[in-house]
């Protein structure tokens, strides 16, 4: 379930922010520390596996290993969006109706 609920998370705004050609909004900062989650779990996989030597291990724990690569995914997908293909709209400033 929670490998399925991250996938349709990231889906509708990886949308959004290519309809809108923006990522103001939200903040990358979140994006950045759940990318740094998902290399240190896929990372901690991996090492088990090789201090074991066993890597059946990546197959008995799935779960896991997936919801890691496409935590990866997603959050490389919304890096690209927000550094790469929208720098400036990301940055930019919204008039708000408080200024005058």
């Amino acid at each position: 379930m929670k490998l399925f609920v991250s996938v349709i998370k990231g889906v509708p705004q990886a949308f959004l922010n290519y309809r809108r050609k923006s990522t103001v909004g939200w903040s990358i900062h979140n994006v950045l520390c759940d990318f740094t989650g998902g290399v240190f779990s896929v990372l901690q996989l991996l090492v088990d596996c090789a201090v074991t030597n066993d890597w059946g291990g990546i197959n008995g724990n799935a779960l896991k290993f997936y919801l890691g690569l496409f935590s990866i995914a997603f959050d490389l997908l919304f890096m690209i969006q927000h550094f790469v293909l929208y720098p400036t709209s990301a940055t930019a400033v919204t008039p708000s109706k408080w200024t005058k």
